[in-house]
């Protein structure tokens, strides 16, 4: 036999007997042979074919032409070739597995796989091998049907950096303040990534590269990032300090008589448990006119008409301000 699309043939080699040479031979049909008239022709034809062959002897006797005389004609099958199917191309992170999906078509029933190269599949002679190639990896299919091999299928294995993310440095804010997170993930220069920030209840969205973060006591915020062929990275943190902030308190509201005063009960208070020192708070009140020192707690006021007080509370860089009405 020989393979359907195959370059190689066979050549014919009979045996004569009986009635001596010098012999003709007529080989027929003579389609698929490189010499129809000769003893032992190459033949290469499309489709099965029995050729008979008809010999005459030096004595001018020929040969019987029969094709069902099994010493006067030969059967050349030509075996359909199958065609293999590598599967599209696949993309997979480093130190991850996928699975190879190797189709065979056109011949049958029965056929054999074979993978080459055999690095990083799981078994090579199996339809569906799991591939777990260290780098991209170009891997060709060929089946066997009837002896007759395929042509070579070829299927890529893209094997993706895991991406690497840095949360950004560690920052403060102040009570009721917002602060941006700045996050950057670097590793595969063909992919575009996504994030994921956790907590996410204090932060304007979770999915953002660099969102805002308003904190009501110290956090510690960890993104992670995903590039778009599905790899992770590792976790990395960023610390948002809340620095202490004094909640201002002006006192109740005050009412006086055209003429006196009144002493104002300014302070202040802490809503967490982190709180500056005492010598760092700073009182500034407004309208400091009509007020005995604006840059104490309890002042004296003396407004000739009902007014307003704003009391601001310094710690640092953090201040709040509340309001009182004489």
């Amino acid at each position: 036999f020989i393979c359907g699309d195959s370059a190689f043939g066979v050549i014919l080699t009979p045996t004569i007997t009986g009635a001596a040479g010098p012999y003709t031979y007529n080989w027929t049909p003579g389609l698929g042979l490189n010499d129809s008239t000769i003893a032992t022709p190459f033949a290469r034809p499309d489709t099965t074919t029995i050729y008979t062959l008809v010999v005459t002897a030096g004595n001018g006797c020929t040969s019987d032409f029969t094709t069902t005389d099994t010493l006067s004609s030969v059967t050349v099958h030509v075996n359909p070739v199958p065609i293999a199917e590598a599967g599209p191309d696949v993309d997979v992170c480093f130190e991850d597995s996928v699975q190879l999906v190797g189709v065979a078509t056109g011949a049958g029933p029965d056929y054999t796989f074979e993978w080459a190269p055999q690095t990083g599949l799981s078994d090579p002679t199996i339809p569906n091998p799991m591939a777990s190639p260290a780098l991209t990896t170009d891997y060709v299919l060929v089946v066997y049907s009837n002896g007759c091999p395929s042509y070579g299928d070829t299927v890529t294995v893209n094997v993706h950096t895991i991406p690497t993310v840095d949360a950004g440095p560690n920052v403060g804010t102040c009570l009721g303040g917002s602060v941006m997170l700045d996050a950057q993930a670097s590793g595969d220069t063909t992919a575009t990534y996504t994030y994921l920030w956790s907590p996410a209840a204090t932060l304007n969205d979770a999915t953002l590269e660099d969102p805002m973060a308003s904190p009501v006591s110290t956090t510690m915020y960890t993104v992670v990032a995903t590039t778009n062929f599905g790899c992770v990275s590792n976790p990395d943190s960023a610390l948002v300090t809340l620095i202490p902030t004094p909640i201002a308190e002006a006192g109740d509201i005050q009412t006086i008589c055209a003429g006196n005063e009144v002493t104002l009960n300014g302070g202040y208070f802490y809503t967490t448990t982190d709180s500056a020192d005492v010598n760092d708070i700073f009182y500034q009140w407004t309208p400091p006119t009509t007020l005995s020192d604006p840059n104490i707690p309890n002042p004296v006021a003396n407004p000739t008409e009902s007014t307003w007080y704003y009391l601001t509370v310094d710690a640092d860089v953090c201040s709040t301000t509340d309001s009182v009405f004489v």
